[in-house]
């Protein structure tokens, strides 16, 4: 129902944008549609914008859609797909292959956050519900077929176990050079049941038949930092930098009477500058500590919106 609401609430900013005039730069440029989803035969409700392989081809997630029982009511919607798409060879018709179809439950439903390649070829993504918890999602891997063609293979990853390790991610997942992943969960944390989401590293097992291993690297709390983060982080240098939708400091005008949201910038403190707040600080005075292992991280207050 949550991620419901919030694809309502995106699609009234569109139309509120068209209303008073903003149009993109492209205007004058050509519009196509390369694909009309149909929900259950071949994905529906996509959030995320897709991503391109060195041939053209591109990949991304629906949220609902295939083949899986997950249903609202008596209607049956599908779990989510993972979808290729490739560009004609001749003519204008790009051609849909779903490499996934999510079946719900332990398996993971709703993928609204988009993907990423690693240099392998092997596609990363996240569900917001399922899981072995029962709905509090999952972060999944999918892999070729060494032949290179046929199946791709589904391996789930983390099991988001619902309380302290982070719930329901949203966003998409980030590398870092090492072949650690980053993403953020909306819900969970360990701040007394107060937290708004987390910020998480997943670190690759260091040999076959190992798993993955979680880090939480921060907790939010609501105010001053912000809660709800959805959006995909972004490492510029060394530092990430991502968005919350709520909480912050500037007052309840965002309507459920919730704070507006803030831009924040996390950033590494090595071993070494444990204790040293200037590494952070640097005239950046709205500051949450997190520690983590050998490693801490500074989150930075960038922006707090008002509305």
């Amino acid at each position: 129902m949550a991620h419901i609401q919030r694809t309502l609430l995106r699609f009234a900013a569109i139309l509120i944008a068209g209303a008073i005039g903003i149009a993109p730069a492209f205007a004058s440029g050509t519009f196509q549609t390369l694909l009309a989803l149909k929900g259950v035969s071949n994905g529906g409700q996509p959030w995320a914008t897709p991503i391109a392989d060195k041939s053209g081809n591109l990949y991304g997630t629906t949220s609902e859609g295939g083949n899986g029982p997950c249903t609202s009511g008596k209607i049956t919607l599908g779990c989510g797909t993972v979808y290729e798409l490739s560009p004609p060879v001749t003519g204008s018709e790009w051609t849909e292959t779903l490499l996934y179809q999510f079946q719900g439950g332990d398996d993971g439903n709703y993928p609204v956050g988009g993907l990423v390649f690693d240099a392998s070829g092997n596609l990363y993504g996240t569900t917001e519900d399922g899981g072995t918890s029962g709905s509090a999602g999952t972060v999944f891997e999918l892999s070729p077929p060494s032949s290179g063609s046929g199946p791709w293979t589904k391996t789930t990853i983390h099991n988001f176990a619902g309380g302290t390790d982070g719930t329901n991610p949203e966003a998409g997942l980030v590398f870092d050079k090492s072949g650690n992943l980053y993403g953020t969960t909306i819900l969970g944390g360990n701040c007394n049941n107060q937290c708004g989401g987390v910020v998480y590293e997943l670190s690759p097992p260091s040999a076959d038949g190992e798993q993955w291993t979680e880090t939480v690297i921060y907790n939010f709390k609501g105010s001053p930092d912000g809660s709800v983060p959805q959006s995909t982080l972004l490492f510029i240098g060394n530092n990430l930098y991502g968005t919350t939708v709520e909480g912050g400091k500037g007052g309840p005008n965002c309507g459920l009477d919730v704070n507006c949201g803030t831009i924040f910038e996390l950033a590494p403190l090595h071993p070494e500058q444990h204790g040293r707040s200037t590494f952070c600080t640097l005239s950046r005075p709205r500051l949450v500590m997190a520690r983590r292992r050998d490693l801490a991280w500074c989150v930075v207050i960038r922006a707090t919106y008002t509305a």
